[in-house]
Parts: C-alpha cells; structure tokens; sequence
C-alpha cells in the first residue's frame, strides 16, 4: 500500500529528524526546479529512501520522504512556503 502524506515536524518526530540527519548525508539526493511563467518560482526537493518507523502497534514501515520548499522571489521578502 502507497500512502501520500505531509509530513511536519511534530507529526513523526522520529522519521523527520532521521530525515534531517541521512538528507545531509545524502547532498546528491536533490533537485532544483525554476519556473518562470506566469510566475518565477523556485522548487528545492530533497529526499531520502527507507527510513524505519515503527508504528504503535510495533509494526515496521519503510517510508519514502521527499521534502518540497517552494519559494516565490517576487512575493514580499521572499516568502518560503514548506
């Protein structure tokens, strides 16, 4: 079973700092995104593949994380949408 969720950081404490800590392990897993019409907007992805999260039940899930910050230049101060 696939699920799709957003992932914050007092949702799964553990999958997000595990997150933090393999994503600077892994610089290579990234990807910059430039779109330029009708707006500029810049897209940073990173991710990271099998991290183990264990849920109340004790049962084992690798999770598949990718992390999207969207920024728009033009918006006042350069607002960062995560």
């Amino acid at each position: 079973m696939k699920l799709k969720r957003r992932l914050y950081e007092d949702g799964l404490p553990s999958v997000y700092q595990e997150f933090g800590g393999l994503s600077r392990l892994q610089p290579e897993q990234k990807l910059k995104v430039r779109i330029v019409k009708p707006v500029e907007i810049k897209r940073d992805f990173r991710w990271v593949k099998g991290i183990e999260y264990y849920d109340s039940q004790r049962r084992e899930h690798l999770l598949n994380v990718i992390e999207l910050h969207e920024t728009k230049p033009s918006a006042p101060s350069g607002e960062r949408i995560s």
